[in-house]
């Protein structure tokens, strides 16, 4: 690798090379007897000849790492035109068939559909990740009988590290592909087929997702901050440690999927099915889980504190570990207290495991903790029927209903 170092730093290496094999031969070697009582001149003869041999070492070495870099440059460009060649054949064959008309006349197992999808595939597997963009842009923006989505089918294709921030991908079949760190900031995904997809470390913030086909697909690590995903289909998706801070999933398909770490936290998951799901240390803070399905899900260690769980089922769902501390507010909230408290009460805690859950504030009746099939070592809520009956009475007043809420806190 030594045409990868700079001119100065290889001339250094070879002269102390040189150098420290002089001083060996001279303190060990059998030169040693030799060197008593020699004059500079011949220091000077003795040394000159290694000196002369390392500058050509040198000059050599600097030379190499010169045509290093030339043979380098002329490669990249090579590729680079290569790239250049290949996208700009592609776009002319996609203007052509447009022009001819041969797409829209074409059924959806016409040849000629064939042709453009294997060509599709095949050039965007040659492209690097600023062309990749261009070209999937140049299919939206060709848009043919004014119908959404692309003409062409990205099934299986390479889109991994594309940029299409803002892009029109609606009803778009992107099935399989793969879109690793790719970044489509506030891009139109609605009802479009991304099942099986590999969406690791992809950027969809705000992205409009909703009623989009993500069964299957893996979104580790990815951002979905503020993301539409109502009623996307998300069933056996792989979501662990994903971003979903202020997500709307208002009837949105989770079951089974993993969202093992996630950030929940603030999401709309109203109505939404989370059945047999993963959620074990799971943020889920002062989220709205209003008339969610979270039977039979694994939330160990998750933070529920603040969320609505008004009418939410949790039938048979591990929460051992889980958190409930904090207290989410509605409309309906007179002053400091909330009448959330009561609405929480509703939540369905039938066959539910609560080993080791922290319920000190989560407001939850006998009722539903005898329901649940284990409870030991919980810490239960404290008495707060006093309260809930004061609260129901329209007669107190609000200092008496303050009173409570401080007295028993």
């Amino acid at each position: 690798m030594i045409w990868r170092m700079s001119a100065p730093s290889v001339i250094a290496v070879v002269v102390v090379t040189v150098l420290v094999l002089l001083t060996i031969l001279v303190r060990v070697g059998p030169l040693e007897a030799d060197m008593q009582g020699k004059t500079l001149w011949e220091w000077m003869d003795l040394i000159g000849v290694p000196l002369v041999a390392a500058g050509i070492a040198g000059g050599f070495a600097i030379w190499a790492q010169r045509a290093g870099r030339r043979a380098d440059a002329e490669r990249r460009a090579v590729v680079e035109q290569g790239r250049e060649a290949a996208l700009q054949g592609y776009l002319n064959l996609m203007t052509n068939l447009v022009l001819d008309r041969k797409f829209q006349e074409s059924e959806e197992n016409d040849p000629v559909r064939a042709v453009a999808y294997a060509q599709t595939l095949g050039t965007l597997r040659g492209l690097d990740s600023v062309r990749k963009g261009i070209l999937v842009r140049f299919l939206s923006d060709l848009n043919l009988d004014s119908q959404p989505g692309l003409p062409v089918s990205l099934e299986g294709s390479d889109l991994s590290e594309v940029d299409l921030s803002e892009a029109m991908l609606s009803t778009a079949n992107l099935s399989s592909a793969d879109l690793t760190e790719a970044n489509l900031f506030e891009a139109d995904l609605s009802q479009a087929n991304l099942a099986g997809a590999d969406l690791s470390d992809i950027n969809l913030r705000d992205a409009d997702l909703s009623k989009a086909d993500l069964q299957h697909a893996i979104l580790s690590k990815a951002v979905l901050y503020s993301t539409d995903l109502s009623e996307a289909e998300l069933f056996w998706a792989d979501l662990s440690q994903v971003d979903l801070r202020e997500a709307v999933l208002v009837n949105a398909k989770l079951m089974g999927a993993v969202l093992f770490e996630a950030d929940l936290s603030g999401a709309d998951l109203r109505e939404a099915g989370l059945s047999e799901s993963d959620l074990r240390g799971a943020n889920l803070s002062g989220a709205d889980l209003s008339g969610a399905d979270l039977s039979k899900s694994d939330l160990r260690g998750a933070n529920l504190g603040g969320a609505d769980l008004s009418d939410t089922n949790l039938t048979n769902s591990d929460l051992r570990g889980a958190t409930f501390v904090g207290v989410s507010r509605t409309r309906r909230d007179f002053g400091w207290v909330s009448m959330n408290w009561i609405e929480t009460l509703k939540a369905d805690l039938t066959g539910a495991n609560l080993f080791g859950a922290d319920l000190d504030r989560a407001f939850v009746t006998d009722e539903q903790l005898a329901a649940a099939c284990n409870i030991e070592d919980t810490t239960t809520p404290r008495k707060f029927s006093m309260i809930f009956e004061a609260l129901g009475r329209s007669t107190t007043s609000f200092r008496d209903r303050l009173k409570l809420r401080w007295r028993f806190w």
